[in-house]
Formats: C-alpha cells, structure tokens, sequence
C-alpha cells in the first residue's frame, strides 16, 4: 500500500516538473521570438537611415536656419547641487551594472564586424549592448574615449553626415562629471529638432570603468535658450509660438559604455555599449555611434559598400 502511495507521489512529482519545464521552455521561447522581432526591426531602421545619409551626402543638402531664431544661441541654467548629480548617476550606475552582471541576458549569437549583442526585455523598456574585445588596457581606451565624448566639437563626429547634431557645454560639474545640451536636426529641415539635456559622467568599478550618458529633466535646471544679447527670446504671435514649439521635440537619453578588464591580459579590454529605451529609435543611435566611435578611438578596421 505504502509502496503504490509511494509510486502515485512520485508520478505526480514527475508530470509536475515536466509541465513546469515544458512552461519555462515556452516562455523562454516567447522571450526569444520577441527579441529577435526587435533586432530585425532595428536592422531595417538602420538600413533605412544609411540609404537617407546617402541620399543626402549626394545631394550636399543645405543647412537653412530655423525661422526667426538667431544662428548664434546662449543658453542660461540653475546649476543643482552637486549631490543632486550624483544621486542622477549612482542610481543609473545601479541599474546599468545590475544588467552587465544579469546572466538572463539574450543574444542572437552574431558577430558582426567583431561585435556581439546582448538584450534585455522588461515591460516596455529594451536594454541593448554591443560588445567587442579591443588590444588596448582599459584605461588608455576609458581616456580616449573620454577626448571624444566630452569635446563638443569631436562628440557630432559620431552621429555622422545624415545629421546636424550641436553639443553645449552648461556645467563642468567636477573633474569627472559635465552637463551638456544636445541639439538633433536633419539638414534638410533644420526647423525640426531633437533636444535632451544630459550629463556625462566617468566612474572606475570593479570590473574596470564606466561613462554614462544620462539625461535630467531641462525643468530641474530651468534651462533656458537666450538670444546672443542675452535676453530670453520673445514671441508675440501666439500662433509664431506654438508652431516653434510643434517642432521641438525633448527625449531621453540612456546610454552608457562599460571597459571590462581582461583577466591575465592587462593590455586588452572588453568595450561594452549599451542603453535602455521604450522605442527602437534609440537602437540606431547605438549601433552605428559604436562603429564610429571605434573609427575615431581605435581606427577603422573594415571598410563599408553599398548594396
């Protein structure tokens, strides 16, 4: 009796743990095929915007000023503490290293160019990275890419010619950390642009070093665009108003780049570059300021032809 009670329970046990597992199969699988639907939608965007950078290249689109704005901008703001700038970027340093460290992370196991993706789905917001191994300690390349990034000249270089895109230095918050304004626009339209306010930060962890781009809210530090007197600029046509600012568009900016240490190896590290957003637009961005910013870093090491 003891022995078919024995028997039944352990049946039981068994088409548990297979039900469980065929429920864990399906839902990885879902995982899967969701991810995947992504990368093939962000591989047509970016063939997309190279056939628009093209076309414009070829064209040597003008760059027409916007209406009623002075070509020559200022740009007024309310510093915030300095702690207050740090909490921005711990926090974002907690979550960036919680997904560099998650071992749930997917891949399509491509390499392209060297490089090989990592992602993450949570909700609505995808996590996305880009990894590749680099003969240079990373320091050398922390340092190097730091000229780059904190330079507002070298910086536009990496979105390319398919773009008109201006950075402003508003605040050298310390030695280590910069508070920049960046403006987006396509040279053919430039009356339409992107806009976010964001801080540059690098930070040494245990696994090497980290720069964070991190965008705070334009509000918090009452940014403000002045004419080059100085004034705040005035429009009194209400409908002159709303159209000017039907045409502004501010966005999030997370992105961050990790420089792994390589065990044994103090001459090599691994470049990990990554971000979180809710739409696949910022998936473009990532993946072609990458290349670039290998270009510019390290030296190009293919070259590319159209189809």
């Amino acid at each position: 009796m003891q022995d078919s009670a024995a028997t039944a329970a352990a049946k039981l046990s068994e088409r548990k743990r297979l039900k469980h597992r065929e429920y864990v199969k399906k839902s990885y699988k879902k995982k899967l095929h969701e991810n995947d639907r992504l990368y093939q939608l962000n591989a047509y965007h970016m063939k997309l915007e190279s056939r628009m950078g093209q076309l414009l290249d070829a064209s040597e689109a003008a760059k027409v000023p916007l209406p009623g704005v002075s070509s020559s901008r200022r740009f007024h703001i309310r510093p915030l503490p300095t702690a207050a700038y740090a909490k921005v970027i711990d926090d974002a340093t907690s979550d960036v290293l919680r997904f560099a460290r998650s071992p749930a992370k997917l891949s399509t196991g491509a390499r392209v160019f060297g490089w090989t993706d990592q992602r993450e789905v949570q909700g609505r917001t995808l996590k996305f990275a880009l990894q590749k191994e680099f003969a240079l300690a990373p320091r050398d390349l922390l340092q190097r890419s730091w000229s780059i990034f904190s330079d507002t000249q070298e910086f536009p270089k990496i979105y390319g010619s398919a773009l008109d895109v201006q950075f402003h230095f508003l605040q050298h918050v310390d030695a280590d950390t910069i508070l920049f304004y960046r403006r987006i626009a396509h040279p053919a339209d430039s009356s339409r642009a992107v806009k976010t306010v964001f801080l540059l930060a690098r930070r040494q962890i245990a696994e090497g070093y980290l720069l964070l781009f991190r965008s705070i809210d334009k509000d918090l530090v009452h940014f403000e665009e002045v004419d080059v007197g100085g004034e705040p600029e005035v429009r009194v046509d209400p409908d002159a108003t709303l159209e000017v600012l039907s045409t502004e568009t501010w966005v999030d900016k997370y992105i961050w780049v990790l420089f792994y240490n390589v065990p044994d190896q103090p001459k090599k590290c691994l470049f990990h570059f990554g971000g979180a957003t809710t739409t696949t637009l910022w998936l473009r961005e990532v993946l072609f300021v990458a290349v670039r910013w290998e270009s510019m870093a390290v030296g190009s090491q293919f070259t590319l032809t159209a189809e």
